[in-house]
């Protein structure tokens, strides 16, 4: 059983055919999809000594501090990760959302904001 997903040629071949909406919404269900099955870290070219990073969910202009998400709850519209604890409503489409580079396994007040993302600043 073998999964190939790239995003090149999703974007070359398919972004005359399809919205960036529906686009983005495949994207988001292939990454589901791999991670449901427990997919190995070589799948994602990970190899062990490299930083885990854990899903970011942010809206732009954040200022009520992060929560971990579980994909169980109801207000996790993408999936475990971190989002904004203020609860607005999220809208799709990346430039909606700030960067970052959150090390799995950190604390949500260990997460700063580094001039230019949402980083963890200890080793977890």
């Amino acid at each position: 059983f073998l999964i190939v997903v790239t995003q090149k040629p999703l974007e070359n071949w398919c972004s005359d055919k399809y919205t960036e909406n529906e686009l983005e919404d495949f994207r988001f269900q292939v990454d589901e999809f791999v991670q449901s099955i427990g997919a190995p870290d070589e799948l994602y070219g990970i190899e062990d000594d490299e930083v885990q990073l854990d899903p970011c969910h942010i809206h732009k202009f954040c200022t009520d501090g992060l929560q971990w998400r579980s994909k169980e709850q109801v207000n996790a519209k993408y999936g475990e990760g971190w989002y904004c604890d203020d609860n607005d409503p999220l809208e799709d489409g990346w430039e909606n959302y700030e960067p970052c580079e959150i090390t799995a396994g950190c604390s949500s007040t260990d997460i700063v904001w580094d001039g230019d993302q949402f980083v963890c600043a200890v080793t977890p």
